[in-house]
C-alpha cells in the first residue's frame, strides 16, 4: 500500500502489485499539496505499508480520564484493484460477539497507544482470512465521516458526538446502546471521469438519498472519495435488510457521466 502521510478519502492511495508501477503509485501519493477546502500545508512523504488482505471494519473508542469506552462495529465496504475507494457503511457488522470484542479491544489499544486520554479516536482495521485477529490499518483522534456517526445513532441510538463531548467536558460518556436495529449508506460512484449529464435515484421505502453533485457538474476520475456524486441511506430491524434497501436503490439509479 502507498499513501500519503497526511490526507483522508483514500486520496493518493494505491495498492502496488508489481515493482515497476511504484513511481506512479509514490508520485499519486505526493501530489497533494495543500487539504482542501481548507487549504493547510500537508507533508509531502509517502508512507509504504504491507498490504493486509481480508474484510475491512471501522469503530470508535472514546477516552474519558485515560479510560476506553467501546462503541459498535461498522463493515466497510470498498472497490477492488488498485485504488480503494469506500462504496459503503454497514452497522452493526454483523461479527461474531467474539471478534466483535476483538475488534473493539484492538481498536482501544491503538487509541491509548497513541495517546488519546480525554477524547475519541477513528480506527480502521482488517481481519485477515482464516486468523481472526484484527490487525489496525489506521487510527486517528478524530470522530468518523461518511455519515458514520449517523448511521450508529440509527442502529444503536448512541450519539458519538456527544459521548466525546462529554469526555472532553469531564462527563462520563454514554456509550450503551438504547435500540437493536440497523443501517447502511452506500455511495453512488461514476465509471469514469467527465461531465455529470444525469443522475436519478430511485425511491425505495426505507431509504433517502442526498446528491452532492447536479448535471453539469464535473466528475473525477473514481479513484478517490472526491468523485462521488452523492449518497443512499437505509434504516431497517437488519443488517442484511438495510443493505439490500441500499443496493436496490444504487442499483436502480440512473448516473450518466459524458
Amino acid at each position: 500500500m502507498v499513501k500519503p502521510v497526511e490526507q483522508g478519502g483514500s486520496w493518493g492511495v494505491s495498492v502496488v502489485e508489481d515493482p515497476a508501477d511504484l513511481p506512479a503509485a509514490v508520485a499519486a501519493a505526493t501530489r497533494f499539496e495543500t487539504a482542501e477546502p481548507h487549504g493547510l500545508p500537508l507533508d509531502s512523504r509517502v508512507l509504504l505499508q504491507i498490504y493486509v488482505p481480508g474484510p475491512e471494519y471501522s469503530t470508535e473508542t472514546v477516552v474519558a480520564d485515560g479510560v476506553a469506552y467501546a462503541l459498535p462495529v461498522v463493515a466497510k465496504d470498498t472497490t477492488a484493484g488498485r485504488h480503494r475507494v469506500e462504496t459503503g457503511h454497514t452497522c452493526p457488522a454483523e461479527l461474531s460477539p467474539e471478534l466483535t470484542l476483538a475488534v473493539q479491544h484492538t481498536a482501544a489499544r491503538a487509541a491509548l497507544a497513541v495517546g488519546v486520554r480525554n477524547g475519541v479516536a477513528h480506527t480502521e482495521l482488517k481481519i485477515p482470512p482464516g486468523t481472526g485477529r484484527p490487525v489496525v490499518i489506521e487510527t486517528g483522534a478524530r470522530l468518523p465521516g461518511d455519515n458514520i456517526c449517523e448511521l450508529v445513532e440509527a442502529a444503536t441510538g448512541i450519539d458519538e458526538a456527544e459521548a466525546y463531548l462529554r469526555a472532553v467536558t469531564g462527563r462520563p460518556p454514554r456509550t450503551r446502546p438504547t435500540r437493536h436495529r440497523a443501517a447502511a449508506i452506500r455511495f453512488l460512484l461514476p465509471e469514469h471521469a467527465g461531465t455529470l449529464a444525469e443522475v436519478v435515484v430511485p425511491e425505495v421505502p426505507g431509504t433517502r438519498s442526498e446528491l452532492y453533485l447536479r448535471p453539469g457538474d464535473t466528475v473525477p476520475e473514481p479513484a478517490d472519495s472526491s468523485a462521488r456524486v452523492g449518497h443512499v441511506a437505509a434504516r431497517a430491524a437488519t443488517a442484511a435488510q438495510a443493505r439490500r434497501l441500499a443496493a436496490l436503490a444504487v442499483h436502480g439509479t440512473r448516473l450518466k457521466v459524458t
